[in-house]
């Protein structure tokens, strides 16, 4: 009999431990794609702040600023839509078996994207979560 009890609370641990797991994994998720939502609603409600200015010029020295910010700014809701299913499903994937990886695979998705869109993206353009807006910057 006492083997029975034994196993039992080691199940509720464990069980006690998985439930901690998800919920750590689901708040941090909840808060980085409620952050991002809340940098949409901002630059909605407040257009004079011009956050989509903040995005990736390409080769120009003085905005690398941008592929940390680009990432969270979106020009549409559809857009911010069709990107937060997206986060919320790879995001999930990336936090097993350790946390430690979705912020390794983030950091590194931003940089690789800025990067790239700094490099590669056409001139006088801004780049916002890795969709293009034409502007003309003088």
């Amino acid at each position: 009999m006492p083997q029975d009890s034994t196993r039992l609370s080691g199940t509720t641990s464990t069980s006690d431990s998985l439930f901690v797991q998800f919920k750590a994994r689901g708040l941090l998720l909840a808060a980085f794609v409620g952050s991002i939502w809340l940098v949409f609603f901002l630059s909605a409600a407040l257009p004079f702040l011009h956050l989509n200015r903040h995005g990736v010029v390409p080769r120009t020295l003085g905005e690398l600023q941008g592929i940390l910010f680009a990432p969270s700014l979106h020009a549409s809701m559809m857009h911010l839509v069709a990107n937060t299913g997206g986060l919320l499903i790879l995001g999930w994937l990336c936090t097993w078996p350790r946390i430690a990886n979705f912020w390794q695979a983030t950091i590194g998705a931003m940089l690789g994207a800025g990067l790239c869109a700094w490099l590669l993206g056409a001139p006088y353009t801004v780049h916002i979560a890795q969709l293009i807006l034409s502007s003309q910057m003088k």
